[in-house]
């Protein structure tokens, strides 16, 4: 749907930009469902592996970089799993505003797969007063699951997500890779 709304609805070259995506490793961690379709297999499936990749190494990151925010995180018992898959999986769709969904599409595509991760943990570090206020509380996965994220700009978060990368590229990149190598090889040409 996003593919779409980018080509101001013209079929042909949103399917054009699809068929191009699936060639590239970075298509499953924009869309770790279509990762899945690419498959037959009926063991877990590669979107849910690039998924839990995604989420594990922000738990990672958030770990070593916020730990305070990490630990306020897991005080209110809010399961970074539930948050971070839906906002990963709807391509932050409703969650921020359209020109923001814009700018993770473009920084993912052009950064490498594991700017997924460095916008994540960027964005939660953003709402981070939020997630300290209603520590302990259920209010604080309610903030981070409904509604739009307002105030939030990539741009203002660059240097950050840049020195994230300087920082863990040599972990995250390779595990992401890795995983998304492992799904070119699990399906056949015509597939990708």
């Amino acid at each position: 749907m996003i593919i779409f709304l980018i080509y101001g609805g013209n079929v042909e070259r949103c399917r054009c930009a699809l068929a191009n995506l699936s060639g590239l490793l970075v298509g499953g961690v924009l869309w770790p469902s279509f990762a899945d379709s690419l498959t037959n297999s009926h063991e877990i499936m590669p979107g849910q592996m690039t998924l839990a990749g995604i989420i594990h190494n922000v738990q990672l990151v958030l770990s070593i970089e916020i730990p305070t925010l990490y630990l306020a995180l897991q005080a209110s018992e809010t399961c970074l799993w539930n948050v971070v898959g839906e906002w990963v999986r709807c391509i932050f769709l409703g969650v921020l505003p359209w020109v923001e969904v814009c700018h993770y599409l473009i920084l993912v595509l052009l950064q490498g797969p594991d700017y997924a991760v460095y916008f994540v943990v960027a964005l939660l570090r953003h709402m981070k007063g939020v997630i300290i206020k209603y520590a302990g509380s259920y209010k604080s996965l309610v903030a981070l699951q409904t509604g739009v994220i307002y105030g939030w700009s990539a741009g203002d978060h660059l240097n950050f997500m840049e020195a994230l990368s300087r920082r863990h590229r040599r972990t995250i990149l390779p595990a992401l890779v890795n995983s998304l190598c492992n799904l070119r090889r699990q399906c056949t040409p015509h597939q990708l």
